[in-house]
C-alpha cells in the first residue's frame, strides 16, 4: 500500500483538524492512523508531509478531545518514541550519571548508557532514536537546523 493521494491525505487532515462534526473529525483522525499503520512507507510519508499540522492541532486539543489527541499521536508515532525515551529514562536513573561522555541530541540522555550509531558525518546518537528520528526526517539531527 502507499500513500493516498495527496489531495486525499490533506482532506483527511483538515477533516481531522478542522471540522465541525465530532464524529467526522474523528472518522478522518481513525483514516489516518489506519494508513499511517497499513506501513512503514505510507506512515513515513504521511509523518513527513503532516506530521507539524498535526502536532500542532495534538498539543492545542481541548483535554474533552482526548480520544482525538491519542488516535493523532499514535498516527504519528509518538507512543512509540514515548516509549523508547521512558526506557531509556529508566535505565539513565538505574545506572550512573552522565559525567562520563556526551549526550544524544535527541533525548538529551548519555550517549554511554545504550547501543550507539555512528553516521557518515561522524555524529554519534543512540541507535533507538536515530531510526526514529529518520522516520520523520532524512538529515542528521545535528546537521539539520534547530532539529527541523
Amino acid at each position: 500500500p502507499a500513500l493516498p493521494s495527496t489531495p486525499l491525505s490533506q482532506a483527511l487532515v483538515d477533516l481531522a483538524l478542522k471540522d465541525e462534526d465530532w464524529h467526522t473529525r474523528l472518522a478522518s483522525a481513525h483514516a489516518l492512523r489506519c494508513v499511517a499503520e497499513a506501513d512503514e512507507e505510507s506512515a513515513a510519508a504521511l509523518r513527513e508531509m503532516y506530521a507539524l499540522p498535526l502536532f500542532s492541532a495534538v498539543h492545542s486539543l481541548p483535554k474533552s478531545e482526548e480520544e482525538l489527541r491519542s488516535i493523532l499521536m499514535a498516527t504519528l508515532g509518538v507512543d512509540r518514541l514515548a516509549q523508547r525515551l521512558r526506557e531509556m529514562a529508566e535505565a539513565e536513573e538505574a545506572g550512573e550519571s552522565d559525567d562520563e561522555g556526551e549526550l544524544c541530541i535527541i533525548c538529551q540522555i548519555g550517549l554511554h548508557k545504550s547501543p550507539q550509531e555512528r553516521l557518515p558525518c561522524g555524529h554519534s546518537f543512540h541507535a533507538a532514536c536515530i531510526n526514529d528520528w529518520f522516520d520523520w526526517k532524512r538529515k542528521c539531527a545535528r546537521d539539520s537546523p534547530s532539529g527541523s
